[in-house]
């Protein structure tokens, strides 16, 4: 079994601010460049870290994100610790999404890469809910409960949601579940969290 370390802080590259490793971070944003900029910092200090890094894709190409890094200046060696997935093979592998077997994979990627590196960063783009795919109704219970178990496992994770095609109400939603957030290029405690 994977060791986990306690009390282990990180950096998201974002800021100066290092959060613990296991935060569940919240982004909502309206603008492709910033949101490429975000990310490029996220992978980076991960990989820079030694941790494992996974990208679930959901508006481009997975490898169109890869090259979208590589313009931005990421370090994407043939070897490094990063992957590029589309999002609905990861959520919704047989067509329809099941928050709990969507755990379980987190938990196994976590047993799977924790072994060789330092830790495990998951980031995801969460619009392929908005598709109309069997159990996507489910969204908002599996933010509530994953919480828990990043935090137990210390996977750290950003979801993000694009404001131009969620609508108001569902973000507020969501916003609400995730205990960090992302405002201006920094990560914050999330004043709307309710645990």
């Amino acid at each position: 079994m994977a060791q986990t370390h306690s009390h282990r802080v990180i950096s998201l590259g974002l800021d100066q601010r290092p959060v613990p490793a296991g935060a569940h971070v919240c982004h909502i944003y309206d603008n492709d460049a910033s949101h490429e900029d975000i990310l490029a910092r996220f992978v980076q200090s991960g990989l820079e870290a030694g941790e494992w890094v996974s990208c679930f894709v959901d508006s481009m190409p997975p490898e169109a994100l890869r090259d979208h890094l590589l313009q931005r200046g990421v370090n994407l060696p043939e070897t490094s610790h990063c992957e590029f997935l589309e999002a609905r093979d990861v959520y919704c592998p047989d067509g329809r999404f099941d928050f709990r077997r969507t755990m379980s994979m987190l938990e196994a990627e976590h047993e799977r890469h924790c072994q060789n590196c330092n830790g495990l960063r998951v980031t995801g783009e969460m619009s392929w809910a908005l598709q109309g795919i069997p159990g996507s109704e489910h969204l908002l219970e599996y933010e509530t409960r994953v919480s828990a178990l990043l935090a137990r496992l210390q996977i750290t994770a950003i979801c993000q949601y694009d404001s131009r095609r969620f609508d108001g109400d569902t973000l507020y939603r969501l916003l609400q579940v995730h205990p960090m957030m992302i405002v201006r290029d920094q990560v914050i405690l999330n004043p709307y969290y309710h645990p």
